[in-house]
């Protein structure tokens, strides 16, 4: 697939409102900044919209849970976030235990 647009979104919505195959195996994806802002800007657009009580097949839901997964998937490939794990840890766990 080419560029992600909000119109392939909605197309691809009303097309696959019940399938669950990932995006990403089907080559959609965000692919820049403008992009990732742009699907930003829309999903809050959406929030005033969609609420608990919308139903799982409206085409504003479709599109929310379709956006929000594109915007996921960018943000764990450009924006990751990365595990530490405190050498000191065990150490204090154990300090904090015998302080009680």
């Amino acid at each position: 697939m080419g560029i992600v647009t909000l119109k392939r979104i909605q197309e691809y919505s009303e097309l696959h409102s019940d399938s669950d195959m990932p995006l990403r195996k089907m080559n959609i994806m965000i692919k820049n900044e403008n992009q990732y802002n742009a699907a930003c800007e829309r999903i809050e657009e959406l929030l005033k919209v969609v609420g608990n009580d919308t139903p799982a097949d409206d085409k504003n839901f479709i599109e929310l849970d379709l956006l929000s997964d594109l915007v996921a998937d960018y943000e764990e490939i450009v924006y990751p976030v990365k595990e530490t794990v405190s050498e000191n840890l065990p150490t204090f766990t154990l300090w904090q235990k015998s302080s009680l």
